[in-house]
C-alpha cells in the first residue's frame, strides 16, 4: 500500500507512529527528508517518491492513559520533518456537536434525544469508574466518541431489525456498550441510579431484564439450539442431526461458570453482526465449543 502510494502520489496516514518498530521509523525518515526516496529489499529496488505524495501521521502521546503498551517518545529530529498540530481532548459542547450532526443526518435516528444520550453516558461513565475503582484501566472504564459512534450504529442496526422498537433497541446497546464490565448487582445500581432518570427508557420492564447475568441456553427436541435474552436467537439445525446430547452440552456450554458471560456477549455480537475477537489459553476446546 505504501509503495502503491509513492509511486502514483498518493496522500499515506501513518496511525499510532510511535508505536512503530525502529525499523519501520528508519524507512520513512528516507521518504521524508531530501532523498525522498524508499528502498524496498525484497524487490532490491529503490524508488522515488511521486511529487504528488504526502505524508500524514497521528499519535497519542507517549504518556497516554491508553492501555496499549510500548508508546515511545520519538526524537525531535524526526517529528520535526513534521508540521504538528496537538489537539485537546473533546469537552462536552464538542460531544454534542459532533453527535447532533450525525444524528441530524439520519432519518433512522433523529427522534434520538441527543442531550439526554451524552448525559447518561456521563453519568455512566462515572458510575463505572466509581464501581471498578482501579479494577479497570482508565482507558477501560472512558466512554469515548468511538464508543458513542458505534452505540449510534447499533441502535440504527437494531431499529431496522425490530421495526423501529425504540425502547427495547436502546435497553439492548446500553447493556452491550457499556454494561458488559458490571456484575448483577452493579448493573442493578446502575439502572437504578443513573439509566431510569434519563428518560432513554420508558419500559422498566426491559430495565428489568438487563439485570439478568447470564441467557438461558437450551436445546429443543427439534435439534435447534435457543438463546433467550431479549431477543431470541434460534440456531437452525438444517442436517437435522443432534448437536450434542445432555452431557456434551452440560461440558460444552459451562452456563454457570466463568465462560457464561462470554457466551452472553457472543450473542449480542451476533444480533448486531459485530466481529467478535476471542482470545483463549485452550485454543482446541474454545474452537469445539463454538
Amino acid at each position: 500500500m505504501l509503495l502503491q502510494a509513492i509511486k502514483e502520489g498518493h496522500w499515506f496516514l501513518v496511525d499510532e507512529m510511535n508505536l512503530a518498530q525502529q525499523s519501520v521509523l528508519e524507512g520513512l525518515n528516507a521518504i521524508l527528508d531530501h532523498r525522498r526516496t524508499v528502498y524496498i529489499p525484497e524487490l532490491n529496488q529503490e524508488y522515488q517518491c511521486h511529487p504528488d505524495f504526502f505524508v500524514f501521521a497521528c499519535q497519542n502521546p507517549s504518556q497516554s492513559s491508553s492501555s496499549v503498551g510500548g508508546r515511545k517518545s520519538l526524537p525531535k529530529s524526526f517529528l520535526n520533518r513534521f508540521n504538528k498540530i496537538y489537539l485537546e481532548e473533546l469537552i462536552h459542547e464538542d460531544y454534542l456537536c459532533i453527535l447532533e450532526r450525525q444524528v441530524g443526518q439520519d432519518p433512522v435516528l433523529e427522534h434520538l434525544d441527543v442531550p439526554q444520550l451524552l448525559q447518561m453516558t456521563l453519568d455512566l461513565q462515572a458510575f463505572i469508574q466509581k464501581a471498578k475503582g482501579s479494577c479497570l484501566a482508565e482507558s477501560e472504564s472512558s466512554i469515548n466518541l468511538r464508543d458513542l459512534s458505534r452505540f449510534l450504529k447499533i441502535y440504527k442496526h437494531l431499529i431496522g431489525e425490530t421495526g423501529g422498537a425504540r425502547d427495547l433497541c436502546m435497553a439492548q446497546c446500553i447493556d452491550i456498550c457499556y454494561f458488559q464490565p458490571l456484575t448483577k448487582e452493579e448493573k442493578s445500581k446502575a439502572i437504578e441510579n443513573v439509566v431510569s432518570k434519563s428518560g432513554l427508557v420508558h419500559d422498566s420492564q426491559l430495565l428489568k431484564n438487563l439485570i439478568i447475568q447470564y441467557p438461558n441456553v437450551r436445546v429443543q427436541p427439534s435439534n435447534e439450539i435457543v438463546f433467550d435474552c431479549l431477543k431470541p436467537t434460534v440456531i437452525q439445525n438444517s442436517r437435522k442431526q443432534p448437536f450434542v446430547d445432555q452431557l456434551e452440552l452440560r461440558d460444552m456450554l459451562a452456563l454457570q461458570g466463568p465462560q457464561s458471560k462470554g457466551l452472553h456477549f457472543l450473542v449480542d455480537c451476533l444480533h448486531t453482526n459485530l466481529p467478535l475477537l476471542v482470545v483463549s489459553d485452550n485454543c482446541q476446546a474454545t474452537i469445539q465449543n463454538l
